[in-house]
């Protein structure tokens, strides 16, 4: 894998990235201000509080989705030694992706020996999620409701 540099966060330090070594800014928080290889680069914090967002309006992504979006996201950013992941989080699968487009590994999703359970198990949570909006069942709902068995003790 060739050599790259991950920043999450706010870093202040300086960034002792080679020509070529790519600087990967993970999440909507990463924040920094500095040269890479001799050029000026900036990444603002562009994080939204919580307060701010609507749980109710949140979307999971599908992994399909999230692998599209990751190639182009990467494939955008082949010829910049420094690129942003946006997201508040970037998913684990996002950022295994990034590792996989950035190294030139084979994609583990698609492994010959993971492939058939890989897509068994999406298959079975989109035929999941399916039958329960045909049941009219909502995947949140507004309010108050009971906790289960993981429950804190209060």
């Amino acid at each position: 894998m060739p050599r790259l540099h991950i920043v999450f966060g706010k870093y202040e330090g300086k960034i002792d990235a080679k020509p070529g070594e790519k600087v990967v800014f993970i999440g909507d928080c990463a924040q920094w201000k500095g040269t890479i290889a001799g050029a000026e680069v900036q990444f603002d914090s562009v994080y939204r509080a919580r307060e701010t967002k609507n749980p109710h309006e949140a979307k999971a992504d599908d992994i399909y989705a999230k692998m599209v979006s990751t190639t182009a996201t990467m494939t955008a950013a082949r010829n910049k030694q420094a690129l942003r992941m946006g997201g508040c989080p970037v998913s684990v699968a996002e950022q295994v992706l990034a590792l996989v487009s950035l190294s030139g590994a084979k994609n583990p999703y698609f492994e010959k020996g993971e492939i058939l359970k890989f897509n068994k198990a999406y298959l079975s949570w989109r035929a999941a999620m399916v039958a329960r909006r045909l049941k009219g069942q909502k995947y949140q709902v507004p309010g108050p409701t009971t906790r289960g068995d993981g429950r804190p003790e209060v």
